[in-house]
């Protein structure tokens, strides 16, 4: 599986806002701070997904499974 590098990534998003600011999708009056609702045992379970490993091995067993996610 090729990986994008980090330039390449960056390139990415910048292209993402600049269309995306052209066809009005960006509202610069909606910016500011954002209150999650996410509870702290949620917030825990996400950081540990993250930080242990599982996120990454279920990415890749579903990349596996089927090869059209894997390329997204």
């Amino acid at each position: 599986m090729e990986h994008a590098t980090p330039s390449e990534f960056e390139a990415a998003v910048i292209r993402a806002r600049a269309r995306a600011a052209r066809t009005g999708e960006l509202d610069p009056k909606l910016s500011g701070s954002f209150a999650t609702s996410v509870t702290i045992e949620v917030a825990d379970f996400l950081e540990r997904i993250l930080t242990d490993g599982t996120y990454s091995r279920e990415v890749a067993r579903i990349g596996e499974e089927d090869p059209d996610l894997a390329s997204i």
